[in-house]
């Protein structure tokens, strides 16, 4: 599913999304007080944590064969 959506709105668009989700992520975990918000922050930080498959991808479209 990741890399069809990389495919359709470009990897580095998708990567910035996914690390930007995860900081919002970080931040809500921070100041959240009940535990409906801390749930869904969870939800947000495991869409946004499927970022490792663009990294490579990204680091395969950039670097060359030796």
């Amino acid at each position: 599913m990741i890399g069809h959506l990389s495919d359709m709105y470009g990897r580095k668009k998708l990567l910035a999304f996914t690390l930007i989700g995860l900081s919002l992520q970080n931040i809500v975990l921070t100041v959240t007080t009940t535990i409906p918000t801390l749930i869904f922050a969870r939800i947000i930080g495991g869409l946004c944590a499927a970022n490792q498959t663009i990294v490579f991808a990204l680091t395969a479209d950039v670097t060359t064969d030796k």
